[in-house]
Parts: C-alpha cells; sequence; structure tokens
C-alpha cells in the first residue's frame, strides 16, 4: 500500500520492495506555472538523488519524465521523501506517477 503525506514536501510510505522509480510532469514555461523543477530525494532519511530542471521558455508538458529511480533498494519497507525548492526558488511538483516493486 502506498500512502501520500503533502507538506512542504511529499512523503510516500512504501510496503516492502526493492526498487522505486518517480516520474513528474515537466514544463519549460516562465511564466505560471514556472517550470523550475528542483527536486531532492531522500529514502529512509538519507539524501539519495537530486533531479533539476530549468525552464527555457517552452510552454508544452512532458509527460512521464522520470526524474529518480532506484533499483538497489533492500527488500524492505521504505519512506521516500520528495523534497522541492532546495535552491530557494520556486518549484513546480507535478507527480505523473510512483512505481515500486
Amino acid at each position: 500500500m502506498l500512502k501520500l503525506v503533502v507538506v512542504d514536501s511529499v512523503m510516500l510510505m512504501m510496503e516492502t520492495g526493492v526498487a522505486v522509480y518517480v516520474q513528474a510532469i515537466l514544463t519549460g514555461s516562465t511564466t505560471s506555472p514556472d517550470g523550475n523543477a528542483d527536486y531532492t530525494f531522500l529514502i529512509d532519511g538519507s539524501v539519495v538523488g537530486v533531479f533539476q530542471h530549468s525552464p527555457n521558455g517552452d510552454t508544452t508538458y512532458q509527460f512521464n519524465q522520470t526524474v529518480y529511480q532506484n533499483t538497489s533498494l533492500s527488500n524492505a519497507p521504505h519512506v521516500l521523501v520528495i523534497e522541492s525548492g532546495a535552491s530557494g526558488k520556486k518549484s513546480l511538483i507535478l507527480l505523473d506517477a510512483v512505481i515500486y516493486s
């Protein structure tokens, strides 16, 4: 079962699994919504990845963009946290899918 909690970050509590894939919708828009994407990924409290995408003026949306993947998790329950805006800029999070197995 996957539980989603949204505060200043996104926290996902995953049951037993050995892999996780995070897919987002990205845009290069420089106006509302600002397409800046700045994500920090933590698993079980440790930073395991960073994804950054700066807006380029392209207002189209790109779906199913893998922004984080990890296929080497221990076969146990895990907590995935996605923090946004570590650089101090606004950061848009449009989650498309979180897949774990």
